[in-house]
């Protein structure tokens, strides 16, 4: 076996999204201090069905505190968040004139016993939730999404399907009608892995482990929905949509290999990059998952 398999394979034991981040803040779509690029068009208030969103994952929705001013981006400070400007459940949000409640912590896996890190799993962040974290709200306007997996992909299929399954059942209450899993990116062309890669056929099992998490997350969502029939679980499959990055002529990304923040050092022109640092996207590629996750949602 290359030697460079077996090192992948622990590299997602030991993904840099485990830095700890203690702060993320709640979006009220009537008084929203954040700026936001602008390429942004928020929607008016409560202009969908879905008026309120609660979200629980890692990094990827972990949004640290919110970015006041344009000066932010002008000096790139983003406080406590791991990317050079909106998470993607942020623009979400913003498309859908919603509110979002946060509960979302870096690095947190599906379940701690099985894949341990310093921080919340899905279970502790529903508990975080269901001990006050937010208020309650109905349940034909409220969605509650579901990101995560990239901590513990290489387990997921063989200890984690069972946890996998009762992550919609162990939501917020019996009433959630409304669900939405996401599906992880294509992190087998994450920065980090592709460092390790020396020939394109090491790519191969990290592609492949990627696209098993996403058709078994699937198979779990049709699933549930065929033994619930009165809730609603939406499946959107990131790696089908991003993949196509990363094939053929690309006019939205000059680099979708490099990450543009790497070694302390910033690239000349962030948002024509897909990822921000070695784990993370940067805002550009949020914003367009953002874009293509509504549309999924909401076109007829």
């Amino acid at each position: 076996m290359p030697i460079n398999i077996v090192k992948l394979f622990l590299t997602y034991q030991c993904l840099g999204l485990m830095i700890l981040i203690s702060a993320r803040f709640n979006i009220n779509c009537d008084n929203d201090p954040q700026v936001y690029p602008p390429w942004l068009i928020p929607q008016s208030c409560y202009n969908q069905p879905f008026h309120d969103m609660y979200i629980f994952g890692d990094s990827y929705s972990d949004n640290g505190q919110p970015l006041k001013s344009q000066r932010y981006y002008e000096e790139h400070y983003f406080p406590d968040r791991y990317s050079n400007g909106p998470m993607c459940v942020e623009y979400l949000v913003k498309m859908m004139g919603s509110n979002l409640y946060n509960f979302a912590y870096s690095g947190a896996t599906v379940d701690n016993f099985i894949t341990y890190r310093n921080t919340l799993d899905i279970h502790q962040q529903l508990e975080t939730f269901k001990k006050g974290g937010g208020p309650v709200k109905y349940s034909d306007t409220t969605l509650y999404g579901f990101w995560i997996g990239t901590n513990d992909v290489e387990e997921i299929f063989k200890t984690q399907s069972k946890t996998l399954y009762q992550m919609p059942t162990a939501s917020p209450s019996s009433s959630v009608k409304h669900i939405l899993v996401m599906g992880l990116l294509p992190i087998d062309h994450m920065p980090i892995i592709s460092t390790m890669i020396t020939r394109e056929s090491d790519r191969g099992p990290v592609t492949d482990l990627v696209a098993r998490f996403n058709r078994g997350l699937e198979g779990l969502v049709m699933r549930f929905n065929y033994h619930h029939k009165d809730a609603q679980v939406y499946f959107y499959n990131t790696d089908w949509y991003s993949d196509q990055f990363f094939h053929g002529d690309n006019p939205l990304f000059t680099d979708v290999e490099q990450p543009c923040f790497s070694k302390k050092k910033l690239c000349p022109d962030e948002n024509r990059h897909l990822w921000w640092d070695d784990y993370h996207p940067t805002t550009a590629t949020s914003f367009l998952i953002a874009k293509d996750l509504y549309q999924s949602l909401f076109s007829e």
